[in-house]
């Protein structure tokens, strides 16, 4: 008769990407205002109330006055890193004045401003479309993020500086909505940050199963 003598069992072996993930605490980061009686002037010597918190964002009807925030990081780290498969800026909100409801625009801007000389009249302006919108609901004591993926890896192959420029979708003397995010200087715990994602430089590998090879060997036995 025969019978079975031998099952090779082959395992298999697959590549399976590992991400690894980055994180970059924000560099310098400053606000600029137009209107009332900080307009065009420059905030970082000003001591502010602790629930004003440094990074203004919005528009205040009754005061005439918009305000945008600049963040700066510094993307060497990630230089010799695989590519960047995702990045997204983190920035935490201390409390919301007014309506608090419009939606904030994060854009690319140039990196020639220093904390302590950046205005309004000489803060780089956005460049091109928004990068990403965060729409809320916003809420104070929460963090809100923006996907800055193609700015990160336009400007990792540059100069490796990147500056992101907050401010409200729609600008307007007439509406009554301001954000205070919390700034760099002011706090120990929750500076703006980027959480970067990059691929695998090299695989992972995955066993995936045994894949059983029958009848390999078989033989036939007599009987005497």
């Amino acid at each position: 008769m025969m019978r079975l003598a031998a099952v090779v069992a082959l395992t298999m072996l697959v590549a399976v990407p590992s991400l690894a993930g980055v994180t970059l605490t924000v560099e310098r980061d400053e606000a600029v205002c137009r209107g009332s009686e900080y307009d065009n002037v420059n905030l970082h010597p000003y001591t502010y109330d602790p629930n004003d918190t440094g990074l203004h964002v919005g528009s205040w009807s009754s005061m005439d006055e918009i305000a945008r925030s600049y963040l700066a990081f510094d993307l060497s780290p990630l230089d010799g890193q695989p590519s960047v498969v995702d990045a997204r800026m983190y920035v935490y909100l201390k409390e919301l004045m007014g309506t608090g409801a419009e939606p904030i625009d994060a854009y690319l801007a140039g990196d020639s401003w220093t904390e302590t000389t950046i205005t309004w009249n000489n803060a780089p302006p956005p460049v091109g479309a928004a990068l990403d919108s965060n729409g809320g609901p916003f809420a104070g004591g929460q963090w809100f993020s923006w996907d800055v993926t193609s700015a990160v890896v336009s400007q990792l192959a540059g100069d490796k500086a990147l500056t992101v420029v907050l401010r409200e979708e729609n600008e307007s003397f007439s509406i009554h909505s301001w954000k205070y995010f919390v700034e760099e200087e002011h706090t120990t715990t929750n500076k703006a940050y980027l959480d970067v994602t990059c691929a695998p430089g090299l695989p992972a590998f995955a066993l995936v199963g045994a894949v059983p090879i029958i009848g390999c060997v078989a033989r036939k036995l007599r009987r005497r």
